[in-house]
């Protein structure tokens, strides 16, 4: 196996946590340790407005349910 994500694998991630999926369960589909998929979105996640929150940038901050991830 590559030791790289591919770019079908990223999508994959992208969808699933579009979907509200878990790092574990997107990591069992694409036969990856829940790590690596959580420093893939760490490492490559994009703000919108970074400048906006003051300390908090999720786009949905006000409605947002998830914490810590």
């Amino acid at each position: 196996m590559s030791k790289q994500l591919s770019l079908s694998e990223r999508i994959v991630i992208e969808r699933m946590l579009a979907q509200n999926y878990t790092f574990a369960t997107i990591a069992r589909k694409l036969e990856r340790s829940a790590s690596t998929i959580a420093r893939e979105v760490k490492n490559y996640r994009c703000f919108i407005n970074p400048d906006s929150h003051k300390g908090n940038d999720c786009i949905h901050f006000h409605s947002c349910l998830r914490n810590r991830v």
